[in-house]
């Protein structure tokens, strides 16, 4: 399989910036149809995708076989981090003390849910209890 960079390399500038925004605009649409963000996928697939495909067709800046390589290679990357994503998700909940019980694996791939899905303990009254508080972690962690 051909890498960007393979291809990117017998470019010209001006070429390879056409061709790695093609593959941006191909990564997005992938990250965009694994949140089931179906019409924003496709929208950006006919208004920002199709016309850099066209580019690349009429310029010939690479072989239409490449090009598909190109294209699935990203998809590939894309479908592999969702599945780390899916799989660290939950382990990384269970270290921050973050339940996941109620979220769909989607909402475990957006970095919202867990900054978002984890308790934070409520702000101390006064300043006194926050000097105390402080003082009582400070003596928990064994710190002088």
């Amino acid at each position: 399989m051909a890498t960007l960079s393979e291809i990117t390399r017998t470019a010209d500038n001006q070429n390879a910036t056409v061709l790695k925004d093609a593959l941006a605009v191909h990564q997005r649409i992938c990250v965009l149809q694994h949140q089931r963000r179906l019409d924003e996928a496709t929208a950006m697939q006919s208004e920002h995708l199709q016309p850099l495909l066209d580019q690349i067709a009429a310029q010939g800046l690479i072989s239409p076989d490449e090009l598909t390589t190109a294209l699935e290679s990203e998809r590939k990357r894309v479908d592999d981090a969702a599945l780390l994503a899916c799989l660290l998700a939950p382990l990384l909940a269970d270290q921050l003390g973050t339940n996941t019980a109620g979220l769909q694996s989607s909402d475990l791939t957006s970095p919202k849910s867990i900054s978002t899905a984890r308790p934070r303990p409520p702000p101390p009254a006064n300043i006194a209890g926050f000097i105390d508080e402080m003082l009582s972690k400070q003596k928990s962690t064994g710190r002088p």
